[in-house]
């Protein structure tokens, strides 16, 4: 399965994006005016239940503040995600990634 990030619906952690590839040198990520938006495979933004509110925050990554982090929890068993990663940069650029998030089935 060509994913992003796994996770269970019990686990709660924090996920990144790597924003460096697309910043000029210098440039950095503003996070008041970033965002996370999660959607399901019907393109219904489920992001209220799945990510922890407050919990973004830009982090260093290959370039000073080029990293775009926040916590996600819950989702349904053996579901597939969009994770939209939106971000603007001390240049008033806007960027936007998309990774894919896979729910685990859990065995019980």
């Amino acid at each position: 399965m060509d994913t992003d990030f796994e996770k269970y619906t019990y686990e709660q952690f924090p996920i990144e994006c790597d924003f460096a590839n697309v910043l000029d040198t210098g440039e950095t990520l503003v996070v008041a005016n970033c965002e996370i938006k999660i959607y399901d495979e019907d393109g219904k933004d489920v992001t209220t239940a799945m990510y922890v509110d407050g919990s973004i925050s830009v982090a260093d990554g290959s370039k000073t503040s080029s990293k775009l982090k926040a916590k996600i929890k819950a989702g349904t068993a053996d579901a597939k995600y969009t994770v939209k990663f939106k971000a603007t940069s001390s240049a008033s650029n806007k960027f936007q990634l998309d990774k894919t998030l896979y729910v685990k089935y859990e065995n019980t």
